[in-house]
């Protein structure tokens, strides 16, 4: 008996740390089990280009202004490769990408009618985030590339997000809780290794949390740059950086989040039904401010950690080139001390 496992984030749940491992590993998974080969160890772009019906203007394929003649072969070459992948030897196959969250419920259809003419049983499954914690960290990841608020743009939208994969794949979705008291060990990589029988070997996170210091500063710097969004190799400056700047974690302000809690009451409610353990979807870090503009405020140890960021001449110069400001000027111009 083939299966498939479907792996389809959500996003901010440590989907990259499962890739990541699944491609590194993918000779040390276990008799039978492949994590299928579409290039990056993150699926979400071939399936976006192979089943997205006009990949050409959508999101992250629009947004690399290619044209559409390159991008037609990137959509049959992706299309070869899963076909590929489905034809292969194995037992168990294995697909991993959050942006297969993007594909229409048409589009999802089409996907489920080409894996059933291979596998005879497919498994959809799912971690998901609870509000604030989602909020907090799809904050802070979208400040490493471009401005951003904490507005309702950052809600994790659940319904929206789950209910077309519940349609297609007849309600059988598993929901796996990203909480730390939830997943094996705290770990959502040994999480997801326990639950489909793989061999765990330590590994690193992908993506690097940075602290409520640190996210103050990228915020503002953010907020003022000039340039277009940042390339991969600047988040990774921008992450090395600011790593070892600060120690408090990030916390979103109290009244943002209260009124998340009460603008998605009903998806709340809708997502609830469908996890263990699920006040936790609605729960809330203690350690929250009450001040909407703690953003704007540090201390005169704050400001003088900040300024010793001058030292790294290659970020204050990427400082720079983004705002026209150097860091002590950014600083200076957007934080209150008190």
């Amino acid at each position: 008996m083939r299966k498939c496992i479907l792996h389809i984030g959500m996003h901010k749940t440590g989907s990259s740390t499962i890739q990541d491992y699944l491609q590194t590993h993918r000779t040390q998974l276990g008799e039978g089990v492949v994590y299928a080969d579409l290039g990056p160890a993150n699926h979400s772009g071939a399936f976006q280009y192979a089943f997205l019906d006009n990949p050409h203007g959508q999101g992250m394929i629009a947004r690399k202004n290619f044209s559409k003649e390159k991008v037609d072969k990137l959509v049959e070459s992706f299309k070869s490769k899963i076909i590929s992948a489905l034809e292969a030897d194995y037992n168990t196959l294995i697909f991993s990408g959050e942006g297969i969250l993007n594909l229409s419920e048409s589009n999802l259809f089409t996907l489920k009618k080409l894996i059933s003419l291979y596998v005879d049983e497919i498994i959809v499954v799912a971690y998901v985030r609870p509000v604030i914690s989602y909020m907090t960290s799809a904050f802070q990841q979208m400040l490493k590339t471009h401005s951003a608020e904490l507005s309702p743009a950052i809600y994790p939208k659940y319904k929206q997000r789950f209910l077309k994969f519940e349609s297609v794949f007849f309600g059988q979705v598993e929901y796996r809780l990203f909480d730390s008291a939830s997943l094996n060990d705290g770990d959502v990589l040994s999480d997801f290794c326990k639950r489909f029988d793989l061999p765990f070997l330590k590994s690193e996170p992908s993506n690097r949390s940075l602290s409520s210091l640190a996210i103050k500063f990228l915020y503002h710097v953010q907020k003022i740059r000039l340039a277009e969004r940042s390339s991969l190799i600047n988040v990774e400056l921008i992450e090395a950086s600011l790593a070892g700047v600060g120690s408090d974690k990030f916390v979103i302000p109290e009244t943002i989040a209260d009124k998340a809690l009460l603008d998605m009451s009903e998806d709340i409610l809708w997502m609830s039904q469908r996890v263990v353990c699920p006040e936790k979807i609605s729960y809330k870090d203690t350690a929250m401010v009450t001040n909407d503009v703690s953003l704007n405020i540090i201390s005169e140890d704050d400001r003088a950690e900040l300024l010793r960021l001058s030292y790294n001449k290659r970020f204050n110069n990427y400082v720079i080139r983004i705002t026209g400001l150097s860091i002590e000027q950014v600083v200076d111009k957007c934080f209150s001390v008190r």
